[in-house]
């Protein structure tokens, strides 16, 4: 049994490989989860979360309908709120 598969019981990670994986919005902001397995890309479609175990399965996605643009994405560093996700 190998390093990785003893850490994560699903198999091998996949974080730390490298990935193209092409999105048909544009993604302008990026924000990086607090324990590294998620991140949130903001653009003027909205936000997409994608799983980093999981890369190349379709992401969340939060639409928003509004004329404003994302300025910043965050993800909240709490560790009792760590699957909020902040805009402005």
């Amino acid at each position: 049994m190998n390093r990785t598969s003893a850490r994560w019981p699903y198999g091998a990670s996949t974080i730390g490989v490298d990935y193209s994986i092409k999105y048909p919005y544009r993604f302008t902001k990026m924000s990086i989860s607090p324990y590294g397995r998620d991140v949130v890309l903001g653009g003027r479609a909205g936000l997409a979360i994608i799983d980093l175990e999981f890369p190349l399965s379709p992401p969340r996605t939060i639409s928003i309908d509004s004329m404003w643009k994302i300025s910043k994405v965050a993800w909240c560093p709490s560790l009792q709120h760590h699957g909020w996700v902040g805009t402005a």
